[in-house]
């Protein structure tokens, strides 16, 4: 009888000390949650939180991402067609606001870079876009700045590239 109520005891010790600590990956800040709320983020390194009270929410990645869509066709002021390459790179600076305001980083950026690409490609004519492609840059960047930093996230950079289509491709 005293062996069983040794291991139960021990095995309730293990518990909490299971679910009391967390170890939080280099490059990565875990959301705490407390009684289902936000209660704090920690950073890299081995952090103690009340068990069962306490839970982490998700681990986000704290470090550079980016990513290259397909090709987009877009359509130039004179109504010609090109097809632009766009790469964006992100950082996650306030991962409160990431994990809270956006549920996917990558689909929310990609969404918002396409459609401000095609708004930026629109007010360009096709003598613009030959002779300087990233003309459409700076304004594409600051806009896409200006959304992410309301997702907690710093964009870092927005990289584009056009080729014009032949004029066989119907669209």
């Amino acid at each position: 009888m005293d062996n069983i109520l040794i291991l139960a005891g021990l095995g309730a010790i293990l518990s909490l000390l299971y679910r009391g600590v967390v170890l939080v990956p280099q490059g990565k800040a875990a959301i705490i949650e407390r009684e289902g709320r936000y209660h704090k983020t920690l950073a890299r390194g081995l952090h103690i939180i009340l068990p069962f009270r306490d839970k982490v929410r998700t681990l986000i990645s704290v470090g550079e991402e980016s990513f290259n869509f397909p090709e987009e066709m877009c359509q130039s002021s004179d109504n010609h067609h090109y097809l632009i390459e766009c790469t964006v790179r992100w950082m996650v600076t306030n991962p409160e606001k990431a994990v809270f305001s956006v549920t996917d980083h990558q689909l929310a950026l990609t969404t918002a870079a396409r459609l401000l690409l095609h708004e930026e490609i629109a007010k360009l004519s096709s003598s613009q876009l030959e002779s300087d492609p990233l003309s459409a840059m700076p304004p594409l960047t600051a806009k896409l700045r200006s959304i992410a930093l309301r997702w907690g996230i710093q964009l870092q950079g927005v990289d584009i590239a056009a080729r014009k289509t032949p004029n066989s491709v119907k669209l």
